[in-house]
């Protein structure tokens, strides 16, 4: 699933398309980032400005779980 989840997004980056990744958990979330590398962002309690970076376009990948209650 993460190899899938990298070859969906990565033609999406080099286009300089800012893409929103949404996921059952955190610890998933940290998975699918690494996957993805450094243009992702992962919003967590620990990280709650992820979300001002990508609403800034300072990250391309926006990364975030349920358990921060967005869905």
């Amino acid at each position: 699933m993460l190899k899938e989840i990298a070859a969906i997004t990565a033609p999406l980056i080099s286009r300089n398309e800012r893409t929103i990744v949404f996921t059952k958990s955190d610890v998933i979330s940290e998975k699918v980032a690494d996957a993805i590398g450094w243009e992702a962002d992962i919003v967590s309690k620990e990280n709650p400005s992820a979300y001002y970076h990508f609403a800034a376009g300072e990250s391309k990948v926006f990364v975030a779980s349920d358990e921060l209650g967005i869905l």
